[in-house]
């Protein structure tokens, strides 16, 4: 497992350089509107989104240097994240090198053009395959070559050229494997499979043993230089670690009353929409796709009586099966929502029913103080919503990514009041034990004044860009009122700006 430490982000709409910004279990970005607070986590959550969503350097890299500087995507990084590994991870890493220098930090940066580098600190020194132990080998078999004897007199000359010929094809290949300082690359491994045939034609019973020793080294070294690099495979276990991000916003507030055949041509034309993939995250917790809702609801029944014909009594049967079907899929799905999201909804218990009808998918919700009362989500209050389809895409995104997500949270609880708010970042911290969180807010609610080291003030400088404060607390008195207030600073005569310590 690898855990976040900080990350820097560059190139970036109005963000040429962030520097490096540390992250805490829960890390609070704090700025007013167009601040670049929301530019921060996009380019965070493109490092590594649990649902498919790359850079776009035409719409994100700086409008200012586009035309003058851009040219390769390879060229230009985005979003670099420093993680610490954990000891499991470690030790497959010392699996690998045979020894317990293994890194404490790695560095991973993710590129306009989707490649990813990594560095690790200390370095990784590996091992070359290299070609000494063959080259040796080789002198020996020369050396053999040159002790040869003629089976009679009179084969003497004739026996002279082979030992010249033999000498000379070993020499020539100490040289070619001389100029390799490792093996383990495709040129390595070429010349490692040239020298294993070549050397079957030399093959006579008084050089049995020095060719019979070379074939063994040669088959050997070659076997080393097949198997991948060592850096390449902790590089490999690396990338598949990775924790996923999950970005959350306002926006993607879940639509109560979906209508299947729009939702379906939305889903083909703007798939990436937030609130598309809200409705899309829901289909999946149900198990089926809004497409195989649609088709469980049709009726053949109906479309035979509207052509003026009789429905025949196996169209009925298959129809209601098809309805039975998915209304165990609807029930089963609900109960399982009601359940988890209970768990972490603590303002009051709700029942969430999932129900279709026709072309239509609805979502209800009742509560503990009318439980027979089932009203539709959108009238429900705005806080309520939010936190719902929040959910909903946290439960299916991080599922899907198999692995521990990092969850980004663009101005959450909006319309949460006050009280909720602060109940909001008591939910954060249960949040954190399992998912480290990072959350963008300009209300004083959400600022925790217990915890303001883990607070990161941005605020934008007189040409347009963003900067992030980390040890100190910039001048813009917006951007530090929240902070002042969740201090209970706010009113306080000669304010510093500092941090409160």
């Amino acid at each position: 497992m690898l855990r976040a430490i900080r990350f820097r982000v560059q190139n970036f709409r109005n963000i040429d350089d962030s520097s490096w910004i540390p992250m805490q279990r829960v890390t609070v970005l704090v700025g007013r509107n167009e601040s670049g607070k929301t530019a921060l986590l996009k380019a965070l959550h493109k490092f590594n989104p649990a649902t498919p969503e790359p850079y776009n350097p035409q719409r994100e890299f700086p409008r200012d240097r586009y035309t003058r500087e851009f040219k390769d995507g390879a060229d230009w990084p985005v979003c670099s994240v420093e993680f610490k590994p954990d000891e499991q991870l470690q030790e497959k890493i010392v699996s690998l090198l045979g020894d317990n220098s293994v890194p404490k930090k790695i560095v991973c940066t993710r590129y306009y053009d989707g490649s990813l580098s990594i560095q690790y600190d200390p370095l990784i020194e590996i091992k070359p395959v290299e070609p000494d132990l063959i080259i040796a080998t080789l002198k020996k078999l020369a050396a053999s070559a040159r002790r040869l004897e003629a089976p009679t007199p009179e084969k003497e000359e004739e026996t002279q050229a082979l030992r010249t010929k033999l000498v000379a094809w070993a020499s020539d290949w100490q040289e070619k494997l001389g100029t390799l300082s490792d093996l383990q690359n495709d040129k390595g491994v070429e010349l490692l499979s040239s020298l294993g045939s070549q050397s079957e034609k030399w093959a006579r019973p008084d050089l049995a043993d020095a060719l019979e020793a070379l074939r063994a080294r040669v088959d050997a070294v070659l076997e080393e230089a097949q198997e991948s690099p060592a850096l390449e495979q902790i590089d490999e276990i690396i990338e598949e670690d990775l924790p996923v991000f999950i970005y959350f916003e306002n926006y993607g507030i879940l639509d109560s009353a979906v209508y299947l055949p729009r939702f379906l041509k939305d889903l083909d034309h703007t798939p990436d929409d937030s609130r598309i993939r809200t409705v899309n995250a829901m289909f999946k917790h149900v198990g089926l796709t809004a497409q195989e809702i649609a088709n469980l609801g049709v009726e053949r029944a109906q479309q035979e009586r509207v052509q003026n014909r009789e429905p025949t009594a196996e169209m009925i049967k298959e129809d209601q099966e098809r309805k039975e079907l998915r209304a165990i899929k609807l029930s089963s799905a609900s109960v399982d929502i009601t359940k988890r999201f209970s768990r972490w909804y603590g303002q009051r218990r709700h029942t969430i029913d999932y129900q279709a009808d026709g072309d239509y998918f609805r979502v209800w919700v009742a509560d503990d103080r009318r439980p027979g009362v089932k009203i539709e989500l959108e009238s429900r209050s705005k806080g309520f919503q939010w936190f719902f389809s929040f959910y909903l895409v946290f439960l299916v995104e991080s599922g899907e990514g198999h692995k521990d997500a990092i969850l980004l949270l663009d101005e959450p609880g909006l319309h949460l009041h006050p009280t909720a708010q602060q109940e909001l970042i008591k939910f954060f911290e249960t949040l954190a034990n399992k998912n480290q969180l990072v959350y963008t807010t300009h209300s004083p609610f959400l600022i925790d004044g217990e915890n303001l080291h883990r607070v990161r003030p941005v605020t934008e400088d007189e040409t347009g860009h963003s900067q992030v404060s980390v040890d100190t607390w910039p001048k813009d008195r917006e951007t530090i009122f929240p902070l002042q207030a969740a201090a209970g600073y706010v009113n306080r005569p000669g304010f510093s700006g500092g941090f409160v310590t």
